[in-house]
C-alpha cells in the first residue's frame, strides 16, 4: 500500500523531533545508487553496469559525474528515478512520515519505537539492483541546538555521531570531557530511572557553572570549538588555548545552554512518562 507522503520527494529532509530515548534509528544507504538507478531504468546496458561496478569507488564516481553532467536525458532520469526509489523503500516498509528521521538523497534513516514489529522485518533488497543497507544504528537522538547527536548503546557497545559538524575536529577537543558527560547522560537516560538522569544533569550543571570542571570542559561543543572569553560590548574574543588561572575570564554560556537543554528534555520526559 502507497503511503501518503510527500517528504519521498525531498533531497534533504529532517524529522522536527527534538529528542528520542531509547529507539529503533536505523541509517540506510542505497548500495551504488548513482549505477543502481540508471541499470534499473534502463539507462546503462549490463555490461556499463558490471564495468562500472567493479571499478574503484573514487574512479566510478567521477565517471558517473561525468555521465550525467555530460547526457541531460540520464540526469533527468537519475533525479527522476531517485525520488521514485525512496518512495519504493517508504512503500516496502509501510513508512509513516513519523517513522523518518533523515533523508539524505540515497539515505534514509528510520525510527521506530522498539515494540513496533514493522522494523524488525525491514526490507532493503527491493528489486534485483535496488538495495538499500543498513549502514549504522543508534538507539537515541538529541538535537543540540547545531548540532545533532546519534547514540548507540547495547549495553555491551557504545558509539555515537555529531552530525551537522566536523564530527572528527570535535572528537578530538571534547573526548574526556564534554563529550563525556553527553555520553554519561545518555547511558543513564536509557539504562536508569529518569530521576536518576535528572539529578546527574543537574549536579553537572551546578559544578559547570561554579566553574569547578577541568578547563576543556568550557571549550564550545560547536562548528567554532573555542574558548569563549568574556566580551566587551564591542569586541567578542576567541582562544584555542587557555590556561587554569585564565578559567574565570570564559563565557560559559554557550555549553551551559546544552546542560539546561538536557535538562529541559529529561524533565519533559519524566512528565511523559509519568502520564502513561
Amino acid at each position: 500500500m502507497a503511503i501518503l507522503t510527500p517528504i519521498h520527494e525531498k533531497a534533504r529532509y529532517m524529522a522536527p523531533y527534538e529528542w528520542l530515548i531509547n529507539h529503533n534509528i536505523q541509517e540506510w544507504d542505497l548500495e551504488k545508487a548513482n549505477i543502481s538507478i540508471l541499470r534499473s531504468l534502463d539507462l546503462i546496458s549490463e555490461d556499463e553496469y558490471q564495468r562500472y561496478y567493479h571499478m574503484p569507488r573514487q574512479d566510478r564516481e567521477v565517471a558517473l559525474g561525468c555521465l550525467r553532467r555530460d547526457n541531460p536525458r540520464i540526469e533527468e532520469g537519475y533525479q527522476k528515478g531517485i525520488k521514485a526509489v525512496r518512495q519504493l523503500f517508504f512503500d516496502a516498509n509501510s513508512l509513516e512520515q513519523e517513522n523518518v528521521l533523515y533523508i539524505d538523497n540515497d539515505s534514509i534513516t528510520t525510527v521506530h519505537q522498539w515494540r513496533d514489529p514493522r522494523a524488525s522485518v525491514l526490507y532493503g533488497k527491493l528489486t534485483p539492483y535496488i538495495n538499500f543497507r543498513v549502514k549504522r544504528r543508534y538507539t537515541s537522538f538529541y538535537k543540540l541546538f547545531g548540532i545533532d547527536f546519534l547514540y548507540y548503546s547495547n549495553g555491551r557497545e557504545e558509539f555515537f555521531r555529531l552530525k551537522n559538524v566536523d564530527d572528527a575536529k570535535l572528537r578530538r577537543s571534547h573526548t574526556g570531557y564534554f563529550l563525556d558527560f553527553l555520553l554519561a547522560a545518555a547511558f543513564s537516560a536509557q539504562n536508569n530511572p529518569i530521576l536518576d538522569s535528572i539529578q546527574m544533569v543537574r549536579q553537572t550543571y551546578l559544578n559547570y557553572s561554579s566553574r569547578l570542571l577541568e578547563v576543556p570542559y568550557y571549550r564550545e561543543l560547536n562548528a567554532r570549538n573555542q574558548y569563549k572569553l568574556l566580551t566587551t560590548p564591542y569586541y567578542t574574543y576567541y582562544a584555542d588555548m587557555l590556561s587554569e588561572v585564565d578559567k574565570d575570564k570564559v563565557d560559559i554560556g554557550y555549553n551551559a545552554s546544552i546542560i539546561r537543554l538536557l535538562y529541559r528534555i529529561f524533565m519533559k520526559e519524566y512528565f511523559r512518562r509519568a502520564k502513561r
